[in-house]
């Protein structure tokens, strides 16, 4: 029994510690603490029960941008988006019907910097049984 309430105490202080850096992430950045001269690629939102994933990003200044999703591999399965765009923040949504379930990589591509997120596609009617 001491190894398992040994697992759970590291999880739980685990756990508190990420929340804690997420809520001060997204405050710093409310807040503009952060600067705003880098591209940022928001967490992915899941549409619950949807084949839907909502993607969000702001660019802070006018800039080409690439979107790509990417396999495990880091190669390329679509490219979602090549745009010119100006200041802002930026939505659109990621059909996962279209892919076989698993593990890929949202990318986002500046000419001055790349961010990536790991998503994982499920189909929300495999994901139920």
């Amino acid at each position: 029994m001491e190894g398992l309430e040994k697992f759970l105490l590291y999880s739980t202080g685990f756990t508190l510690i990420v929340v804690a850096y997420k809520w001060l992430l997204r405050r710093l950045r409310k807040n503009d603490i952060i600067p705003d001269e880098f591209p940022y690629l928001f967490p992915i939102e899941r549409q619950f029960l949807s084949n839907i994933e909502e993607i969000k990003y702001e660019i802070p200044f006018g800039s080409n941008v690439t979107i790509s999703l990417l396999n495990i591999k880091h190669e390329m399965v679509e490219k979602i988006a090549d745009l010119d765009q100006n200041k802002g923040i930026y939505h659109f949504t990621l059909n996962t019907n279209l892919h076989p379930n698993g593990i890929y990589f949202i990318l986002l591509a500046t000419p001055q910097q790349k961010i990536e997120r790991r998503v994982e596609l499920k189909n929300s009617i495999e994901s139920i049984h």
